[in-house]
């Protein structure tokens, strides 16, 4: 008989401590594996064991997409003699691991509220290596959908509707620099102990993040904008469709929210845009991503997706162009903020060994020759 966890979305304290002791408690004992299972599908098998009925026989797991962050497994089985089990397991990355509890806490928190709202997939189990997930009959969006004319409106209708969402998290603003600092300083140690050779670290060692985040937060400030519950990491692969849903609106979902937290209004925009530029599909080769500048969305469509978010925010009608305006004017300053963080995070990608085939370095030297692009023509 398959056993499902079900927890309340807002934990009290006691809940917590209760999801702290699950998540650092032993694996069972009665676990075996065939000896061909690597070592990552091994702790597939050990996370559903823990939760469902399974023959070891009947187990198998299929990598999805090219992780650059955790590892996202499809698992089947046969339960019940006859019917076709399916779910999705994810297989934290080094990050989660690093920064055990804080991480594990303020993701679960969302992952079950989200799932609890219906803007997310249920849970049915997790531990510290990993999670259950339910997994959808969909398909990922692609690049050009992002910027069409039907999905770039509901792509922003359902940032709204995620926008709206009141989270068990700090409300301050402060995301961008509690992520980026502690890297930085990472970074910098690093810096310390290697050889200056190679084309990118010269460019790494050359640049100055601290004095750069400093002026990015003080831009990000100025702006005096809506703080809203934020994605802040979404990909063309965090946008899904699903495939039995005849309504549009409600069969795009979001997934993936690792990297949440209350932040303006204007970042998850201002990702969606940079993000047409970047493909991670069908680059079989190294650094597995290309950037392509022409895909930018061009100013009359980025003014209509900030004009459907809008709209979708607003009890008073159609918003203003005045108020168009500005949300434009905010995503040209949020994209700063997004490319440097982006280019912080692969920088300490790189430095942790994260175990991915991922270019991080060359993400990294992207996003720092983009935020200097930018930086000429939107800071004074």
């Amino acid at each position: 008989m398959e056993k499902i966890i079900y927890h309340r979305v807002v934990p009290r304290n006691d809940e917590i401590q209760g999801i702290m002791a699950q998540a650092q408690a032993p694996p069972r004992q009665d676990v075996t594996y065939p000896y061909f299972f690597q070592k990552r599908k091994r702790e597939c098998l050990e996370l559903c064991k823990a939760q469902f009925s399974i023959d070891d026989s009947n187990f198998t797991c299929e990598e999805i997409g090219r992780p650059t962050t955790n590892h996202i497994y499809k698992c089947t089985w046969r339960a019940n003699g006859q019917e076709h089990k399916q779910v999705l397991v994810r297989i934290y990355g080094k990050i989660a691991k690093e920064q055990f509890p804080t991480f594990l806490i303020n993701n679960l928190c969302v992952f079950l509220l989200l799932a609890k709202l219906n803007l997310g997939p249920k849970c049915y189990g997790f531990s510290d290596k990993g999670r259950i997930e339910e997994l959808y009959t969909c398909e990922h969006l692609q690049r050009s959908d992002l910027t069409s004319g039907t999905y770039a409106e509901l792509i922003a209708r359902k940032l709204a509707e995620i926008h709206e969402q009141d989270m068990p998290l700090p409300k301050a603003p402060t995301f961008l620099i509690d992520f980026c600092a502690p890297r930085i300083a990472n970074i910098q140690r690093w810096l310390l102990t290697t050889e200056i050779t190679q084309g990118t670290v010269r460019t790494i060692d050359s640049f100055d993040f601290r004095h750069n985040l400093r002026e990015v937060r003080r831009a990000t400030v100025d702006l005096k904008s809506e703080v809203v519950f934020s994605h802040n990491g979404l990909t063309e692969g965090d946008i899904l469709r699903l495939t039995e849903e005849t309504d549009l609106l409600a069969s795009l979902k979001l997934i993936d929210f690792e990297y949440s937290a209350y932040n303006y209004r204007a970042y998850d925009l201002s990702m969606l845009f940079i993000e047409c530029c970047i493909e991670y599909r069908n680059v079989p080769d190294t650094p597995y991503f290309k950037f392509n500048n022409v895909d930018y969305p061009d100013p009359e469509i980025r003014k209509q997706i900030c004009e459907a978010y809008l709209m979708a925010r607003s009890n008073t009608g159609d918003p203003t162009e005045g108020d168009v305006n500005r949300l434009l004017h905010e995503t040209e300053i949020c994209e700063l903020a997004v490319h440097l963080m982006w280019a912080i995070w692969g920088v300490d990608q790189h430095i942790r060994g994260e175990k991915i085939s991922f270019g991080y370095l060359e993400y990294a030297v992207v996003h720092l020759n983009e935020y200097i692009k930018k930086k000429k023509h939107r800071l004074p």
